[in-house]
């Protein structure tokens, strides 16, 4: 069966060794390099990066005019793949495929469609996401579902690890649930869109702290932004990124500061978080007992920015 597959970033990447072993995938589609770290230095895409590794062929596009479209008719394929693309799909690109077009999402739709589903759950304190993967139609995330597998998020997890372990478990289920759509023996389940809910792109000033939120919520946070866009403070007027943290039965004022023998605590609208890691802005991370060593005299913490404030 010969398929399109549309992919750009690593989440995607780990679908293209499954597809290509049980169908012809005739063409790779993905992203232009972008510039990434301080020196801006372009780079291809996760996926280009794979499905040269795997010789198969690739088509980098910029947007979907007559020429592109053409070329994609001629391939005639029978379905197409679309995971961590990044771009909106036109309708007239997604009807090319003569059986459908299936998309990958991180979540246990109805719930958490858009752009930061795993982040979401996390934040919002869920035990359980999911990977499902459904037909595209004209709406965000809206499609009937073919399969959907629940899995477990781990007290510990990070939006990081708890990516990769999704990365490495959706291929399978989608080579699955498109041989067994293709041989009629799964059919599409309608979404409860009455149940449905959101989430946004999210943004490096969605990570700044209000202390005055339960510890809880706050480590959610911390876990849910770590890699990004991580979760920060203000000391200053210089960022201090919170790497990781663990809540304590300490009752301190929100937002108030104790170091407590190389100990760093942090008042909060409940108990008092540990600080374990933290980056001060420009410096490497470091632990919060090396943190306190240099800086005794922090005491308090200014709750109308949640900025982190010397004592005068």
């Amino acid at each position: 069966m010969k398929v399109i597959f549309f992919g750009g970033g690593k989440f995607a990447m780990t679908a293209l060794e499954s597809l290509r072993e049980h169908f012809d995938v005739k063409l790779v589609v993905t992203n232009p390099e972008k510039p990434v770290g301080r020196k801006q230095i372009s780079v291809p895409s996760a996926v280009e990066i794979k499905a040269k590794e795997l010789n198969l062929p690739i088509r980098i596009i910029e947007k979907f005019d007559a020429e592109v479209i053409d070329e994609l008719k001629q391939i005639d394929p029978e379905m197409m793949v679309v995971v961590d693309y990044g771009k909106i799909i036109p309708q007239k690109v997604i009807d090319i495929a003569k059986k459908g077009t299936i998309n990958v999402h991180p979540s246990k739709l109805p719930q958490y469609r858009g752009a930061s589903p795993i982040q979401s759950a996390i934040f919002n304190g869920e035990t359980q996401t999911a990977i499902s993967i459904m037909l595209i139609d004209q709406e965000m995330d809206h499609g009937p579902i073919l399969l959907q597998q629940t899995v477990e998020i781990k007290q510990n997890d990070t939006f990081g690890s708890l990516y990769s372990r999704l990365a490495q478990l959706y291929p399978q289920l989608l080579v699955k649930a498109m041989q067994g759509y293709l041989n009629d023996k799964i059919k599409p389940q309608e979404q409860d869109h009455s149940a449905a809910t959101f989430t946004k792109l999210l943004k490096k000033t969605d990570g700044q702290i209000d202390w005055t939120q339960p510890a809880e919520a706050i480590l959610n946070m911390i876990r849910a932004f770590d890699p990004w866009p991580g979760t920060f403070t203000t000391w200053n007027n210089r960022s201090l990124k919170i790497i990781s943290a663990k809540a304590s039965e300490k009752v301190l004022r929100p937002g108030l500061i104790e170091i407590n023998e190389q100990r760093l605590f942090i008042g909060t609208g409940t108990k008092a978080l540990e600080i374990l890691e933290i980056q001060p802005s420009g410096k490497q991370k470091m632990t919060a007992a090396a943190f306190a060593n240099g800086n005794q005299t922090i005491n308090d913490v200014n709750l109308s920015t949640g900025s982190l404030a010397s004592q005068s």
